[in-house]
């Protein structure tokens, strides 16, 4: 086990860390909640929790992953941007009502996306323009 740094709250091995404050067990054992010393850090926090990591369904798991995912592109494009090039965005806003299956929206998207790049038009658009790649986020609201 590699030492702990001083600026690191201790830890029992079983998931459980504590920040001076203390420790307390949350209901069913899902976790620990462990408060802080103020005012250094005025917070509160979990350790040893479970995250399922389905950015689609679960709101914890899909901030942090938005977060990163935000970060990682931004890294992305300052590089992009300091190499000289630039870079822009499309907004595809797909028709629907309330009756359309979320999967039937998906899959058009993705299958109208296939068809625009796959032709010849799109490898002389890409060559005429510079393009040299392509991210895409799908945003439901």
């Amino acid at each position: 086990m590699a030492p702990r740094r001083e600026d690191e709250p201790a830890g029992d091995g079983r998931g459980r860390r504590e920040h001076g404050g203390g420790a307390a067990q949350l209901r069913g054992g899902a976790g620990w909640l462990s408060g802080r010393d103020p005012p250094k850090h005025d917070s509160a926090y979990y350790c040893g929790v479970e995250t399922c990591g389905n950015v689609w369904l679960c709101p914890v798991c899909s901030a942090k992953i938005r977060h990163r995912r935000t970060d990682e592109l931004r890294t992305a494009l300052a590089a992009w941007d300091a190499a000289g090039h630039a870079a822009s965005l499309a907004t595809i806003t797909v028709p629907h009502d309330l009756g359309d299956p979320l999967s039937r929206l998906v899959n058009g998207e993705r299958s109208a996306w296939k068809k625009v790049t796959a032709g010849a038009a799109w490898q002389r658009l890409k060559r005429r323009l510079g393009i040299a790649g392509h991210v895409i986020a799908l945003e439901f609201t």
